[in-house]
């Protein structure tokens, strides 16, 4: 019964720079979401969506372990995952409207688990 329930996130969005200089799909990396550790481990099977249901854009992590307290950001554009920068990859529009959207994590089991409106 109980495994069913949505358990609380391991991540907790701390910012969203949404409007990178100059046109966002030209400057994919300077739009980003900053994440905190909230609990050591790895977050595979978590996934990062945003608000618009017609885009579908999810971002899932990859398997690589986190420490609690540790900062991230996740950028929209592609580069090389470090472990104070991960990539979306988007190669076509960039991900965050400017004029406000919502961040949710969601957990293995699809639940939402945190959110984030702007």
């Amino acid at each position: 019964m109980w495994a069913d329930q949505p358990m609380g996130s391991p991540i907790e969005v701390i910012a969203i720079h949404a409007d990178a200089a100059g046109d966002d799909n030209l400057n994919k990396n300077d739009e980003y979401v900053t994440f905190r550790v909230l609990t050591s481990g790895s977050l595979a099977g978590y996934v990062v969506k945003d608000e618009t249901s017609q885009a579908d854009h999810r971002y899932h992590f990859p398997d690589r372990v986190f420490q609690a307290g540790q900062t991230f950001r996740l950028r929209s554009g592609t580069g090389v995952d470090t472990q104070t920068d991960l990539y979306w990859g988007t190669s076509q529009t960039a991900i965050w409207n400017n004029n406000g959207d919502t961040v949710y994590v969601l957990d293995p089991q699809g639940h939402v688990v945190e959110s984030y409106n702007y």
